[in-house]
């Protein structure tokens, strides 16, 4: 699987901002800005 199915499926750890029953939003792990 890829990274991004591994996060969804949480068996990968992420800093997940929001998730309901379709989507998930999570931090970039190297983010262009700080904030």
């Amino acid at each position: 699987m890829c990274l991004f199915c591994d996060i969804a499926n949480h068996k990968q750890d992420a800093y997940v901002v929001d998730e309901t029953e379709k989507t998930i939003t999570f931090l970039d792990i190297d983010p262009a800005n700080e904030g």
